[in-house]
């Protein structure tokens, strides 16, 4: 069953690793983010939520084939805004596809020396390999979203164009040639307030947030012009 999937990291995570903790802070902001809304938001079956780290980032994907996509814009855009308070910014697309468990199609001599108190992870002597458990078109497609809009840079919310139908109202949309850029600093319906006060996430002048996150770290011309046209900000 087609799933809608949600692909989210830091911007410039690997250029100031070393120079600026607050990569870090907006990478454990995302994972908060997500622990908050998975238990306090969507704890039933029906909509639970499921969550994977890929380094500085995170897949996220929903049970069910849904009409609306309220849920995954209400958690793309509470996790953006969190990581903005966290002190870093955040770039994420939402697409759709499978995602299935995929451990089982390792080696055999890898799947049966996993150890069953840590699931994805072999000892190999005193040391460890540990296994990304899913794989599918839900992660690409969201993955290859972002890597081939290459109109516009920054800290974007993307959404694949044939979503579009199922987008909430009280989202801004703007128009580029290879995806739909939604206004996550402005977006503003009722599941997003919901997550928000359920997940009991502080709240602020975000607008500001993202200034004086532009000032401190000096990204580059497009990186700011492409941000700020995708969030109407002169």
């Amino acid at each position: 069953m087609q799933r809608w999937s949600i692909y989210i990291d830091i911007e410039g995570f690997s250029s100031r690793y070393d120079a600026q903790p607050s990569s870090l802070h907006a990478l454990s902001a995302i994972m908060e983010g997500i622990f908050f809304i998975g238990r306090r938001c969507y704890p039933e079956p029906d909509d639970r939520l499921f969550a994977h780290q890929l380094g500085d980032g995170f897949i996220i994907s929903g049970d069910f084939g849904r009409e609306s996509l309220a849920q995954p814009v209400a958690v793309a855009v509470a996790l953006m805004r969190h990581a903005l308070l966290g002190g870093g910014a955040a770039r994420a697309a939402i697409s759709e596809g499978e995602l299935a468990d995929v451990v089982a199609c390792y080696p055999k001599i890898v799947y049966d020396a996993m150890d069953a108190n840590h699931h994805g992870a072999v000892r190999l002597g005193a040391g460890l390999m540990t296994l990304f458990p899913v794989m599918g078109t839900g992660l690409i497609n969201a993955y290859r979203l972002l890597d081939r809009c290459r109109d516009a840079k920054g800290s974007l919310l993307l959404l694949d164009r044939s979503m579009r139908a199922q987008l909430p109202s009280g989202v801004p949309v703007r128009e580029l040639e290879s995806a739909l850029s939604l206004d996550w600093l402005h977006a503003d319906f009722s599941e997003l307030r919901r997550v928000n006060e359920q997940a009991r996430f502080p709240q602020g002048d975000f607008e500001s947030r993202l200034r004086g996150y532009v000032g401190s770290t000096s990204p580059s011309d497009a990186w700011v012009t492409g941000t700020y046209a995708s969030l109407a900000l002169a």
